[in-house]
C-alpha cells in the first residue's frame, strides 16, 4: 500500500493479462473529498408513523374500521411533520436555490387542510417529499444542502477514520461564482455591439491553418487558395495569437490587409477572442480585461454592466441565509442581463441553461482522515473490483481504437491522407463520433458481462437457497468475469495492439461506510458500500471540489505525475471542453502544464491551460500499430487519450453491467458491498396502488406487498427516463404514495435497498443529526508482485 506524494513518474502500469486473477496493488491518491447531504436524514424520518400505529396497520386481526380510525389522524400528523421539516429558514433557502418557485408552493401547504388534502395539496405534498428526500438522503454537491469536505490518506495512522475540524458546524466555507453561460452570453453581446467594431481582439478559428503551399485549410480537411493579403493576415494571426484587427493588419504588412481582416472575420476564419474557457471561478475577468483596454464610451458602458453583475454576485454571497433577499438579488441580476441582451431562457436538454446567473458551493467545517486499518481492509476487497473495471476499460479502449483504426484506413484508402500517410485530426473525428464508438463497444461488452454474472449467480444459487438475499464473492469470481470480457474481445481483435489510453490504470470509486458511529469504525464494525466507480478518471481532483482543496498544488502535481507515466512527451493532450455543454459536475484533470487542450473548430475560448488549434494536429500510425496525434513542433499523444470521451461514455453505459446490477441478490466481497440488493418490478408484476397516503387499506397493502418481496423499509426507486432515483420510506404514508405513483407508469421500476441504511449513518452533523456521506477517492493500480519463496 502506497500513497503518492509527488509527481515522480515510474514505469508504465500495464498488468500482464495472463496474471489477471492476481489482484493488483493500490496506490491511493493522497487527498480525497467527501460529499453528502446537508440535512439530517431524521428530517425525512419525521414523516414516518410511529411503531404503535404501524403495528395496528399491519395487524390482520384489526378491523378495517379500527385501522382507518388509527391511521387517519396519524397520517395527517405525518403530513404536517413533512411540511414542517421544510418550514424553517434553512429549508426555505435550499428550496429557493433548487427552484425559485418552490418555497411559495411549499408554504401554501401550511394553509391547507391536511386532514383531508385536496388534489392540488396532494401534488404539493409529493413535491415536498421530492425535495426533502433530495436534501436529506442524497449525496449531492450543491450549496449548503450538498456540502463537500476534504480528507487525506494517512497510511501511518493506526486509526481507521478520524473526523477533524468542527463537524458540528455544517458549513465552514462558501463560494459564489458567476455561471459560465453568463460569460458566454455577455461575450456574444459585446461582439455584436457595432460601437465596438474593429476594437475587439480576434483569434484564428482553431479549425483553420495555412498549409505548406499557402492555402487556407478549413474544417473538415478542405483547403482554398487565398489572395496574398488574406494569406498574410492568417499568417500573422498564427504568429500573434489574440490580437486587435489593426495589429493583425499591420503585421500582415499589406495595403489590402485591413479589408482582408474584415473579410476573414465575416467568414468566421477570425473569431472574437472574448470568451473564457469553462470552469473559471472568475469568468468575467477576461472580458473585463479586454474592455478595459478600450477607451471609448461603449466599452465603459459594458464595463459598468459587468461591474454591476459582479456586485450582484457579491451581494448574493453576502445574503446567505436570507432567501428573500437572495431572490430579489437574482431578479436584479436577470434584469441586468436582459438590459445587456444576455439573459437566456430555459433551454430544455441543456442543463446549465435556465439555471440562475450565479451558483453557490459550500464546504463543511470538518474533514476526514483515513488511516492504515481502513486502507488495508478496504484495499484488500477493493483491488479485485477495480481490476475488473481496468480490464473492462481496456477492452472498451481496444474496441474504440479498432473503430478509429478502421476509419483511419478508410480515409487513407479514399485519398484523404497526406503524402506522408497522415490524416487531419478533425477529419478523423468527424468520421468517428465518440457516441458511435462508445455504443459499438458497449454492444460487444455488455452482453458478455451479463452472461458472466448470470453464470456465476446460477452456480451459486444452485447450491443454496434460490431466493438468497446475498451472494458472497471471491476474488477469483470477479477475475472470471474479467476473463470472459478479455476472451470475447480477444477473439474479435486477435492482433490488436494493447491500448495505452490515459487512465486505464486509474479508477475513482465512490465509497460509503456503513457504521453506527466513528467509534464503531475504529472497532472494525463497518462495511464498505460501492456507490459508483469512475474508471480512467481521477475524481479526487474534480473541479467542483477544487476551490476548497487544502493543498491544490499537491493535488495537481500528483495528478500530473500519474497522467505522465508512460507518456511520449512532457504533456498529455485532450479535446477542449465545449463551453455550451459545460456542467459544473464535469470530471477533468486539474490546471497544470502537463495538460494541453486541443481547441476544436469554432472554439475561441481562452484560459489558463495551454491550447493548440485542432487544424495543426495530424494523426499517424505508429510502428506498434496504435494511432498517434501529433504536431510538427513535437506534441505527441495516443489518439485514445485525445478522444478519451468515447471511453468515458462507454464505461458510463457499462456501469451497471460491470458489477452485475441486473441480479437481484446483494453481491459482497469480504466487507465490501459490490452491489446492493435490488428488485425490478416489471409491467406485468403485481403492483399495489390506491392512495396509501390517505387510505389505510392501500397503505397496508403496500406494506404487505413489500414484506412479501423482502423489501427493506428504506429503499430507492428509479423509473426509466428519470435522472435520479427517489428515496422511499415505507413507514411513511407519503413515501408509500410516491412509490404508488411510480407504479402508475406502464414501465419497469427498479428498486434498491438503501445502503448504508438509516441506522448506519456514521457522520454526525450537530443540530442536523446523522447525515449521508460518500468518499470520492482516486486510485492507481500496480501489477501484482508475487512474494519470493524464502528458500
Amino acid at each position: 500500500m502506497t500513497v503518492a506524494t509527488r509527481p515522480a513518474p515510474h514505469a508504465p502500469d500495464v498488468a500482464d493479462p495472463t496474471a489477471a486473477s492476481d489482484p493488483p496493488a493500490i496506490d491511493w491518491f493522497p487527498l480525497f473529498w467527501m460529499r453528502g447531504a446537508g440535512f439530517g436524514f431524521g428530517r425525512l424520518g419525521r414523516a414516518c408513523l410511529d411503531a404503535e400505529v404501524l403495528a395496528v396497520i399491519d395487524d390482520p386481526a384489526v378491523t378495517p374500521a379500527d385501522r382507518a380510525a388509527a391511521f387517519a389522524p396519524a397520517a395527517a400528523d405525518a403530513r404536517r411533520r413533512l411540511v414542517a421539516a421544510l418550514g424553517d429558514a434553512m429549508a426555505e433557502e435550499a428550496l429557493f436555490l433548487s427552484n425559485r418557485d418552490a418555497p411559495a408552493r411549499i408554504a401554501e401547504l401550511a394553509a391547507e387542510n391536511l386532514d383531508q388534502p385536496r388534489k392540488r395539496a396532494r401534488q404539493k405534498l409529493r413535491l415536498a417529499w421530492s425535495y426533502l428526500q433530495r436534501f436529506a438522503a442524497k449525496n449531492d454537491t450543491a450549496s449548503f444542502f450538498g456540502p463537500v469536505a476534504w480528507g487525506r490518506i494517512d497510511p501511518e495512522s493506526e486509526t481507521a477514520l478520524q473526523v477533524t475540524g468542527d463537524p458540528d458546524r455544517v458549513i465552514g466555507a462558501r463560494i459564489t461564482v458567476i455561471e459560465h453561460w453568463v460569460a458566454e452570453a455577455l461575450a456574444e453581446a459585446v461582439a455584436a455591439d457595432p460601437a465596438l467594431a474593429g476594437q475587439l481582439p480576434l483569434i484564428l478559428n482553431p479549425g483553420c491553418t495555412l498549409d505548406d503551399a499557402g492555402r487556407l485549410r478549413l474544417p473538415v480537411d478542405r483547403s482554398v487558395a487565398l489572395p496574398a493579403a488574406m494569406a498574410a493576415v492568417v499568417s500573422a494571426a498564427i504568429r500573434l495569437g489574440p490580437a486587435l484587427p489593426a495589429k493583425l493588419a499591420a503585421a500582415a504588412g499589406s495595403d489590402g490587409a485591413p479589408a482582408a481582416v474584415e473579410t476573414l472575420r465575416g467568414r468566421r476564419v477570425l473569431l472574437p477572442a472574448l470568451t473564457p474557457a469553462p470552469g473559471s471561478l472568475t469568468p468575467l475577468a477576461h472580458l473585463s480585461g479586454v474592455l478595459a483596454r478600450i477607451d471609448t464610451p461603449a466599452a465603459a458602458l459594458w464595463l459598468k454592466r459587468i461591474a454591476a453583475i459582479e456586485a450582484g454576485a457579491g451581494d448574493f454571497a453576502a445574503a446567505a441565509g436570507r432567501p428573500r433577499d437572495r431572490l430579489a438579488i437574482l431578479d436584479r441580476l436577470h434584469a441586468l442581463l436582459a438590459e445587456a441582451g444576455a439573459d437566456r431562457e430555459r433551454d430544455h436538454g441543456r442543463m446549465y441553461v435556465g439555471r440562475q446567473p450565479v451558483y453557490e458551493d459550500c464546504a463543511r467545517a470538518g474533514g476526514v482522515v483515513l488511516g492504515k486499518p481502513f486502507l488495508t481492509a478496504a484495499g484488500q476487497d477493493l483491488a479485485p473490483v477495480l481490476n475488473l473495471y481496468r480490464r473492462v476499460a481496456t477492452a472498451a479502449a481496444m474496441l474504440i481504437a479498432d473503430g478509429q483504426a478502421r476509419a483511419f484506413d478508410g480515409l487513407v484508402h479514399d485519398g484523404a491522407a497526406d503524402a506522408d500517410g497522415t490524416v487531419d485530426l478533425v477529419r478523423l473525428l468527424a468520421a468517428t463520433p465518440s457516441a458511435d464508438l462508445a455504443t459499438a463497444a458497449v454492444a460487444v461488452i455488455e452482453p458478455v458481462l451479463r452472461q458472466a454474472w448470470d453464470r456465476l449467480a446460477s452456480d451459486r444459487l444452485a447450491s443454496t437457497d434460490a431466493a438468497a438475499e446475498e451472494i458472497a464473492l471471491t476474488a477469483a469470481d470477479i477475475a472470471r468475469v474479467g476473463d470472459a470480457v478479455e476472451t470475447a474481445v480477444g477473439r474479435l481483435l486477435p492482433r490488436a495492439p494493447r491500448p495505452v489510453t490515459l487512465g486505464l490504470d486509474i479508477a475513482s470509486p465512490d465509497l460509503m461506510i456503513a457504521a453506527a458511529s466513528p467509534a464503531a469504525i475504529t472497532r472494525g464494525e463497518w462495511r464498505l458500500v460501492i456507490g459508483e466507480v469512475h474508471p480512467a478518471v481521477a475524481t479526487a481532483v474534480q473541479p467542483v471540489a477544487m476551490p476548497f482543496c487544502p493543498d491544490p498544488m499537491l493535488a495537481a502535481g500528483v495528478a500530473a505525475g500519474w497522467a505522465l507515466d508512460g507518456a511520449a512527451g512532457p504533456a498529455r493532450l485532450g479535446l477542449a471542453d465545449d463551453g455550451r455543454h459545460y456542467q459544473r459536475s464535469h470530471i477533468d484533470w486539474p490546471e497544470h502544464p502537463a495538460f494541453i487542450d486541443i481547441a476544436l473548430p469554432g472554439d475561441a475560448a481562452t484560459g489558463p491551460r495551454r491550447r493548440v488549434r485542432a487544424a495543426e494536429m495530424r494523426v499517424r500510425r505508429a510502428a506498434d500499430g496504435t494511432l498517434r496525434v501529433f504536431r510538427s513542433c513535437g506534441l505527441d499523444d495516443d489518439l485514445g487519450t485525445v478522444t478519451r470521451t468515447a471511453l468515458h461514455r462507454a464505461m458510463f453505459a457499462l456501469a451497471a453491467a460491470v458489477t452485475g446490477r441486473h441480479l437481484a441478490p446483494r453481491l459482497v466481497l469480504g466487507r465490501l458491498v459490490v452491489k446492493r440488493r435490488s428488485w425490478r418490478i416489471g409491467t406485468g408484476a403485481p403492483r399495489p396502488g390506491g392512495k396509501p397516503a390517505e387510505d389505510a387499506e392501500a397503505f397496508r397493502a403496500m406494506r404487505r406487498w413489500a414484506r412479501d418481496l423482502g423489501l427493506p423499509s428504506a429503499l430507492f426507486a428509479k423509473a426509466p427516463g428519470e435522472p435520479k432515483p427517489v428515496c422511499i420510506l415505507l413507514d411513511a404514508p407519503q413515501g408509500a404514495e410516491m412509490l404508488a405513483r411510480l407504479f402508475d407508469r406502464d414501465e419497469a421500476i427498479d428498486l434498491a435497498e438503501m445502503s448504508p441504511g438509516p441506522d448506519d449513518l456514521w457522520l454526525d452533523a450537530g443540530p442536523e443529526g446523522r447525515v449521508t456521506a460518500e468518499f470520492r477517492l482516486s486510485t492507481r493500480l500496480r501489477p501484482h508482485v508475487p512474494r519470493k519463496d524464502p528458500a
